[in-house]
């Protein structure tokens, strides 16, 4: 990987996790409160794990050993079944030969929660 597109590949990481560390403070309302008390809300975090799927199903389908290993080394939290979001942008950092592939998926996704659900979301204070 060239100098140029190993810093353009970190800059869109960096991106990326500015754009997670805001999603996913998100709370989606489909009643009246917010998802931290009463009433009908999630949160946007509540759906890493699908876009961690999406993102592993994805290296399988494209038959991207190389990629699924690099996810397959991250770590899972206790009693988790999953990486975090933030652990992979993380590590994209210093190994963003990855990047290339994962990137877009990730731009996908979070794009289309962001506008999918722009109009019914706010950040929770508490």
């Amino acid at each position: 990987m060239t100098q140029a597109i190993a810093s353009e590949a970190a800059a869109s990481i960096r991106d990326l996790q500015a754009k997670w560390k805001r999603v996913s403070r998100q709370h989606v309302a489909l009643g009246a409160a917010c998802g931290c008390g009463i009433g009908i809300a999630f949160a946007a975090n509540d759906l890493e794990e699908d876009i961690c799927d999406f993102i592993e199903e994805s290296a399988r389908r494209e038959k991207r050993n190389d990629v699924a290993a690099f996810i397959a080394g991250l770590p899972r939290p206790a009693g988790g079944t999953t990486w975090k979001l933030a652990d992979l942008l993380a590590r994209l950092e210093s190994e963003c030969e990855y990047a290339a592939f994962l990137a877009p998926r990730l731009v996908v996704s979070l794009a289309s929660f962001d506008q999918q659900h722009g109009g019914a979301r706010f950040v929770c204070a508490g």
